[in-house]
């Protein structure tokens, strides 16, 4: 699996006061490790604690939208079997969570995510999710998580690039404007058939304050990175 994970340092931090976009990083490290991994910073500079060994590209203020389409193009020159997981920068991961992420497919899923949102439930999310109500999920059991269908995610997740191929039209489509839209893009990407699975409970975090995934510490979480 390669992982291409977009960063932008802007003030450095989430918009969780204590992630900064370098305690995810160092999240993401210890759940994924470096291999495969390559950086695609929105901007001239490079952060001092990115490893001298990760390969990084600047992309020289595209923006969100404008740096995931780009970073998809990327995907695309690859063999169609290959697995691309695409990172935002503001995520945070349960420890040794990486191979999980490879599990997900074994659902028979085409997307796969590891944030467990919680706009899925009605009334633990600062905005619920119009579907949440009357959506039917189908679950799933791999050897280390739970999977549940879900309608929707943010643009972190994983998939084989032979999908994105596919599905690059629709994609683009949704990242026309300066923030992408995602919740849009799945719901057209499922009406065509596409089906997307998310851990249950969440093995990461959206680092966003009424959308964190459910039932983890992520204080916790983050203070081994302090």
């Amino acid at each position: 699996m390669l992982t291409f994970y977009r960063l932008y340092l802007g003030s450095g931090r989430t918009a969780v006061s204590y992630a900064s976009k370098e305690v995810c990083f160092r999240s993401y490290v210890e759940a994924f490790g470096l291999h495969g991994l390559s950086v695609f910073i929105d901007g001239d500079e490079k952060p001092g604690w990115l490893p001298e060994r990760v390969p990084v590209n600047f992309l020289h203020g595209l923006g969100n939208s404008g740096s995931c389409w780009y970073v998809l193009q990327q995907a695309l020159c690859l063999g169609d079997d290959t697995t691309v997981y695409l990172a935002e920068d503001d995520y945070l991961y349960r420890p040794a969570c990486g191979h999980i992420l490879l599990e997900g497919f074994q659902t028979g899923a085409d997307y796969v995510t590891l944030y467990d949102h919680p706009d899925k439930y009605v009334g633990r999310s600062k905005k619920d999710n119009p579907l949440a109500a009357t959506e039917t999920s189908r679950l799933f059991v791999t050897d280390s998580s739970h999977w549940r269908t879900s309608n929707s995610t943010t643009m972190t997740f994983a998939a084989k690039v032979g999908t994105l191929r596919q599905d690059a039209d629709v994609m683009r489509r949704h990242l026309q404007k300066a923030k992408p839209k995602d919740f849009r893009m799945f719901q057209t990407l499922a009406k065509a058939g596409r089906m997307l699975v998310s851990a249950i409970p969440g093995i990461a975090t959206h680092c966003v304050p009424g959308f964190m995934s459910p039932l983890t510490d992520w204080n916790y979480v983050c203070q081994r990175f302090q």
